[in-house]
């Protein structure tokens, strides 16, 4: 029998995040298992990382969300309500859409 392979970070990550989405707590039985390897101390770390960044990363998904709504607001008043001439609000569009681009790079 081998060494146990390392597991990425990255993959540890999308797991225990489809895990937490099926309302399930992630362990690192449950994603050693899912992953098709043994519990080893990657996963372990891995996982201890993803915990720590948890708290950020919903922060930053309701950031995203909360941006986006903000865009779709002035979409539709630029569409619809026409309540200001498009040259007018431009630099506001176009500085929510930077925001967004930004963001949704992190």
């Amino acid at each position: 029998m081998g060494r146990p392979r390392d597991v990425e970070d990255d993959a540890v990550f999308a797991t225990a995040d489809a895990l937490l989405k099926q309302r399930k707590r992630p362990s690192q039985k449950d994603i050693a298992e899912i992953l098709g390897c043994n519990r080893n101390r990657s996963i372990e770390t891995g996982l201890e990382k993803w915990w720590v960044s948890l708290s950020d990363r919903l922060d930053q998904a309701q950031e995203l969300q909360e941006l986006r709504a903000k865009v779709a607001a002035l979409l539709h008043e630029l569409s619809f309500c026409r309540v200001v001439p498009l040259p007018m609000q431009k630099p506001r569009l176009d500085a929510l859409l930077n925001e967004l681009r930004q963001k949704t790079r992190q």
